[in-house]
């Protein structure tokens, strides 16, 4: 589990804890450590007890390639950077623009 203000490449974590999750990967907010906007992001941290498994991988890249097909698609999320580990930093992580939540009604409504 990631702290608030840890690093992974040009991303610092600024949530507490994670703000979502599941079985294979927990979501941080994080600010891009280069960029003077100050636009927050989503980090997908990919936990680490699959990453040496096949299967993980696999399952990690067919994700970042879905995206990035999709990325000009209506209501997709963007993929804005992702890492595949590697002896410097062995993270599997992928972040992307960050959604603002709406409730179902304004979804039927559009």
């Amino acid at each position: 589990m990631l702290k608030i203000n840890d690093i992974l490449g040009n991303w610092k974590v600024i949530s507490e804890k994670p703000i979502s999750g599941g079985g294979q990967s927990e979501i941080y907010l994080v600010k891009n450590i280069k960029n003077i906007s100050n636009e927050e992001s989503v980090l997908k941290l990919y936990k680490k007890q699959g990453q040496r498994r096949a299967s993980y991988i696999e399952r990690y890249n067919k994700e970042i390639k879905a995206l990035k097909l999709l990325k000009n698609e209506e209501n997709i999320i963007e993929i804005i950077d992702s890492h595949t580990g590697d002896k410097d930093d062995p993270n599997y992580y992928i972040v992307m623009e960050k959604a603002e939540s709406f409730s179902k009604s304004k979804k039927r409504e559009n």
